[in-house]
Formats: structure tokens, sequence, C-alpha cells
């Protein structure tokens, strides 16, 4: 064998290796389809540290139904809502449990399942079809400190970041936020410490920014949008937002002990929603979609209580495993069929190309 037939042959393999490695490289559940006639479960914990929080109600709504290659299509209650469940990023998911949580608190739906958290500060849902949740949960008080869940979604079932096979048994920590109320000040009824009697009322600010993401469709934005301002899940003011105050509002002297959330009134054809919200700004974001289903349910203005209670999650710097769903509109199982088939074909034409060189010795 000379030189010039040897590297002819290395380079042909080193280009069947590199073929390979997609092969290699994709998870188990980029091409294992779900099976969606099995049932699924959930386990909630909930707790700080070494202490478990007992007693605590979470609800879960049943958002989506999930196809076996992972795709969502909005079911039941959540099926005329003007939002999207596609090519979301973890923050993207966040926002969408945030939106989902609004819904839910101004248009008073029902659970699919509730459960109390046991001594062990679980709580857990059996018997759950395939599809993607949102969870939420009530505040645990400890001492002076509030530990209040924050709304998150996630697909059952989950798929495993290692091995990549379906879990179709899930359990996730969810995140809280905690509040701390310090002891009344010594200054009295005058004394703004207090927070109690006399004393000036602890209050906090909401602010609230549409953001447009419609480039190349800025002709279908509407003039102005509706906001809503829900106070523990009631309408409790409404804001128009325009080019005119720069598509931006502030709510000052708020009652500090209440959940405050954002909810777009209507949303323009063409549009759907995402609310995210970082510290006391939500950002109200549209996006232009065509062919997404736009007409929003009731706008919820009734002084009824609501069913069910949130507070707004805080955006977090990493994701959790809770939070892994799979992306939509993904089908990834011809990927390792395409790259064995090149495979195929090289050898084909390596062989092919040997036998060539050997008659012509």
């Amino acid at each position: 064998m000379n030189i010039q037939r040897f590297w002819k042959k290395f380079a042909v393999a080193f280009m069947a290796l590199v073929l390979l490695l997609p092969c290699l490289a994709i998870p188990a559940f980029a091409y294992n389809p779900i099976d969606t006639s099995r049932e699924t479960s959930l386990t909630v914990h909930f707790g700080e540290g070494s202490t478990d929080f007992s007693g605590v109600e979470f609800r879960i709504y049943r958002v989506a139904d999930v196809s076996e290659s992972g795709e969502f299509t909005l079911a039941g209650d959540f099926v005329d809502y003007p939002i999207s469940l596609e090519n979301l990023d973890n923050a993207g998911w966040r926002a969408l449990a945030q939106t989902l949580a609004g819904y839910v608190a101004r248009d008073h739906l029902g659970p699919y399942k509730t459960a109390k958290t046991d001594e062990n500060g679980r709580a857990f849902f059996d018997h759950l079809p395939t599809g993607l949740y949102l969870v939420m949960g009530d505040s645990y008080e400890k001492g002076r400190t509030t530990y209040t869940p924050d709304p998150f979604a996630l697909c059952l079932p989950n798929p495993d970041g290692e091995t990549g096979e379906w879990i179709y048994d899930v359990e996730a920590s969810c995140k809280y936020d905690s509040e701390y109320d310090p002891p009344h000040g010594g200054g009295g009824d005058d004394d703004p410490s207090s927070g109690g009697g006399g004393g000036t009322p602890v209050t906090v600010t909401r602010r609230v920014q549409k953001i447009w993401d419609d480039s190349g469709h800025t002709e279908n934005r509407p003039q102005e949008v509706v906001v809503q301002l829900l106070k523990d899940g009631v309408v409790s003011s409404t804001v128009t937002l325009s080019a005119s105050n720069n598509w931006s509002y502030t709510w000052s002297g708020l009652d500090a002990n209440s959940n405050w959330q954002i909810v777009e009134r209507d949303v323009a054809n063409g549009y759907t929603v995402l609310v995210e919200r970082e510290g006391d700004l939500f950002r109200v974001t549209n996006t232009y979609q065509e062919d997404v289903p736009v007409t929003p349910p009731s706008t919820g203005e009734s002084e009824a209580p609501p069913s069910a209670e949130s507070i707004e999650p805080a955006p977090e710097p990493e994701p959790e495993p809770e939070e892994k769903l799979p992306q939509t509109g993904m089908l990834w199982w011809p990927v390792p069929v395409l790259a064995c088939g090149g495979i195929s074909l090289f050898f084909a034409g390596w062989a092919r190309r040997r036998r060539q060189e050997d008659s012509d010795v």
C-alpha cells in the first residue's frame, strides 16, 4: 500500500467518523416517542433546606396535550387563550407560567387536581394523562417569614437530562419567594416602620411595560392595549398603554401584603402574549404569529373571589430540572437516519473506488 492510498483511506474513515458523531450525541428522547396512553404522576416538594412545609395546598392545571414527538396543543380551559407554546427557552417557560397564573386568577379557572403537602412537604398527584401542566400553590408562614411558591410549568412525562429517557413519575422541588416581616419599631403609631396601628402602611410599587416582537408586521400593531392589575386575583385597576405614555405605567401606594399580577385584557389579532416579572416590573410581550387563535375568554371583571392564588416569580439565573421542557415543533428522529444513510453512501463509494484501484494494479 503506497502513501497516497493510505491517506485516501484515512480521509474517508475520518469523514465517516464525523458523520457518525451526530448519532452518538443525540439523546435518546430525541427520537424515542412519548407513550401518550400511559399515566403519569407528579410529586411536588415544598420546603426550605431541611425544613419541610406541611399542610400546603397545591393545584395543577392541564394546559395542553403533548404528542408522541413532544409537540404541544392547547387543551381544556386554555384552548382559546392567546398564548404560544412554540420555541420557548427557560425564561420563556417561566414567563408562560406567570402568564397562565394570571389568567387562572382572573378568570377563576378550576384546577385539574388538588393535593396538600404531607409531613415531608410533598404533595402527590397520580393518574395524570400526559400533557403540559401548570403548578401553583398556597403560601406558608413560618415565624415572621412568608414563603410563596412560584408557579411553574412542566411536561409529563419529563426528559431525564442524563439518559434522555422519558420519566413518567416526576418529582419536582418548587422555587419560592420569601418575605420577612421585621418586628414593629418602637416609634409608636407614628413610626412608619411599625407597619400597623396609626403608622404609615407598608406599600409597594408595580410597573408595566409593553414590548412588541413584531418586526416586519408593525402595520398590524394596535394603537393601544389595555392591561389589568389584579389584587389577589380580582381586577383592581385597568390602564390603557400607547405611544403617548411610552407603552408603560406605574402604580404606587399598593398594599404590600397583597398579591399583584398583570394581565393583558384583549390581545390583538395575530398576536400572542407573555408576561414576565422582574422585581416590581412586569414586561408584557406581544409576539406576532399568523394562524394563531387569539380570541380571549371573558375579561374577568367579576368581583367574585378567585379560585386560585399565586404570586409572580422573580427570574432565576439558572434553570431547574422541573422546567426542562421539550421544545415544540422539533422532530429529531430523521437526524440519525440521515446521518447513518450518509455513512453508508460514503462506505459504498469507498469500496467501489478501492475495487477500481485494485483492478488497475
